[in-house]
Parts: structure tokens; sequence; C-alpha cells
């Protein structure tokens, strides 16, 4: 099922589950044609679960591996048990200002975005890809453990104390670090509370869950999240039934139920004749790379192998090539 039958999946998975969140954003090509920009879903499940949460907001995104260029983004909180609980997902064009801008004002209905529906709301940014940063940029130092030890402190007093040992190691460390806000990398000056959430780890460990799902069109992707949820909010539920307190059952309390067959139901002839057409953008030819993409100073994972030195074909001693070569031949 592909961008064409987009409309009439959401319908029925609306009318399956009642209460759910799904929404098309389309544009006129110079033909008229009616094409395909963003969508949103978000299930009720997921909704009536995420008021007790954590009240702390993950945002990402990641990049498809399909026919045409495509990014997922995702907003996810974490549950009682410390595990990834997503609430909204959206299919963009690319990460920019229109497409999160968009994105959030979907999920208003859900939670109030960011200043502007909810002003008590505040942001921050991952510690692990700063911690990264830095030590890509600053290579052979004790960046790794000084800048997320200063993140972590809670006090003051005790950030200061590693903030100035970070100024009196590198100094260039920490000026990069001074044309950063405060507020949005440390504890002791965030000015809500973070919830000892001081990195976007649900967020990859959503992705890496999604990892087959995204070379695949869109309808079969928002089908695998569907079905993916359906199966964790069962898990979850058996083992609070078992080994955990009643109190938390109200966070996986919502039944997600699938999609009936669209001939067994009336559908309104409005999205019968939608005619919705793929974007104009296309991935370039090739096969795609579908392994993650580190972040800057991310380790991959396994021992690094190494580089083979060049070996000469003329003299076939290692250190050169062929063309390059100065030695003697006897």
């Amino acid at each position: 099922m592909s961008i064409y039958a987009l409309a009439k999946y959401f319908y029925v998975l609306k009318y399956a589950n009642p209460g759910t969140i799904t929404d098309i954003k389309t544009e006129l090509d110079k033909e008229g044609k009616t094409r395909f920009k963003y969508a949103f879903m978000s299930l009720k499940a997921c909704i009536d679960g995420w008021k007790h949460l954590r009240k702390v907001l993950v945002v990402d995104g990641t990049h498809m591996f399909g026919k045409y260029k495509g990014v997922l983004l995702s907003a996810s909180g974490q549950d009682a048990d410390y595990r990834a609980f997503p609430i909204a997902f959206a299919v963009v064009d690319s990460e920019n200002s229109d497409s999160w801008k968009w994105f959030f004002e979907r999920c208003a209905a859900i939670f109030a975005a960011k200043d502007r529906w909810y002003p008590r709301a505040h942001h921050g940014i991952c510690l692990e890809h700063l911690k990264r940063n830095v030590g890509e940029k600053y290579k052979g130092l004790q960046h790794n453990d000084m800048v997320p030890s200063a993140g972590e402190a809670f006090k003051v007093a005790e950030f200061e104390k590693l903030y100035e040992l970070i100024k009196l190691t590198d100094w260039r460390c920490w000026n990069y670090l001074e044309k950063i806000d405060r507020k949005l990398w440390t504890h002791s000056h965030f000015e809500g509370k973070r919830y000892n959430l001081m990195t976007s780890n649900i967020a990859e460990s959503l992705n890496h869950a999604l990892l087959p799902a995204r070379d695949s069109p869109i309808v079969a992707l928002m089908e695998f999240i569907r079905r993916m949820l359906t199966r964790w909010f069962e898990s979850r539920r058996c083992k609070i039934k078992y080994h955990v307190k009643d109190t938390w059952s109200e966070t996986v309390k919502g039944i997600i139920l699938p999609v009936p067959n669209p001939e067994d139901i009336h559908i309104p002839a409005d999205i019968l004749k939608l005619q919705l057409f793929p974007p104009m953008t296309k991935r370039t030819k090739g096969r795609p790379d579908i392994k993650t993409k580190l972040s800057a100073g991310e380790v991959p994972e396994g021992p690094r192998k190494k580089k083979k030195a060049n070996k000469c074909s003329r003299c076939y001693k290692e250190g050169h090539k062929k063309t390059t070569c100065r030695e003697p031949v006897p």
C-alpha cells in the first residue's frame, strides 16, 4: 500500500480507534495535481497514556530509506518503568522549521506545544550529543568525562567547580561551551525538572525498533507502527498485572485495535475520490545506505579494522604505490 491509499488508511484507522488523531498536508504541483507533503498520526491509546508519563518530551527525526526522500519525526516520553513510550509520529520531507512547526501544531491537540501553548515548558538538549561533539572537536583530552559530569551536577557550586576545571584543561573547549546557554545542557541551571532525562536515548531506541520499516511505503510504515505499539502495550499490561503496582496500569490502559477491511465499512466519497500523488522529490539512484549514520564523536560498535598499508606492485614494499615508487629494481 502506498501514498495513494493513505487517506483511506487513516479513515479506517480512526474508525477502529476513535479519538486517534491523523492529518495530511498536501501541495499542488505545476500541473494542478495534489501531492503528498506531510502526514501525522497519534493513536488514542498513546494520547491517553502520555498524561501518566514523566513530564519530559523527547522529539527526534530519523531518515527513511524508501523510494522518496523523507524523515520520520517522533515525540516520545518515558514511563514509570524507564521505557520509551511513543506518543506521535509524522512523515515529512526533511527536518526544517516548517516541518517541525507543522508537527508541533498537530501535537497541540495532545499536549500544549512549546512557548505558544505551554509557556511553562522548557527546552533542553541531549547531553550525550554534546559530549560527542566536544569529543570530536577537541580530541586527546578528558572532555568525554568532564563535560557530562558538569552537565549532570545538581548544585551550582559543584557545576562551577567542574566548569572551571574544563577551562583550565582546555580554554577552547570552555569557550565552545560558553556559547551554549547553560539552561539547555546542565541540571543545575535548568529552569524546570528534567526527571534525570539528560539524553535522547529513548528516541534512539525507538528509531532502532522502527528500522525494519523505514524503507517501506508510508502506509506500510504507519501500520508497522500500529502493530508494534499493540505488542508493546499488551506486553506491558501483562507485566503490570503480575509484577508491578496497579497504579501504573493507566499508562497502557488503552486498547489498540487492528484496522478493518475498507470494503467492509462505509467510507465518505470525498476520501475515495481523493487522488493523492507522491512528492516530487525522489531519492538519488543507487542502493540506499540503511546503516545508522553515526553522530560526531560516536564510536561504532565492535572492534575497528586496521587499515592496511599501501603495497607497491613494482618493488613489493609497503608505504607507497607504483606511480610514486623510487626504489631501484634489480
